[in-house]
């Protein structure tokens, strides 16, 4: 697989760009799982935070700031 600068296949990018890429999609796919895992355990948490601190501040809503 040829890498280029541009779309139009002007110029190839240098051999130790093309071998780095190959790890640094490996580390992106690793962040990518590990972001998906985190976000799964932690979106039921921050959705029930989320319900609460709306309830809390729903009678200051109501009645008004006072300043």
């Amino acid at each position: 697989m040829e890498f280029y600068l541009s779309g139009n296949g002007d110029q190839a990018l240098p051999f130790e760009v093309q071998a780095f890429e190959v790890p640094l999609a490996a580390a992106v796919r690793l962040f990518e799982s590990e972001t998906n895992a985190l976000e799964g355990k932690l979106l039921p948490s921050l959705e029930r935070l989320t319900a609460k601190v709306s309830v809390l501040a729903t009678p200051l809503d109501r009645g008004g700031s006072k300043q």
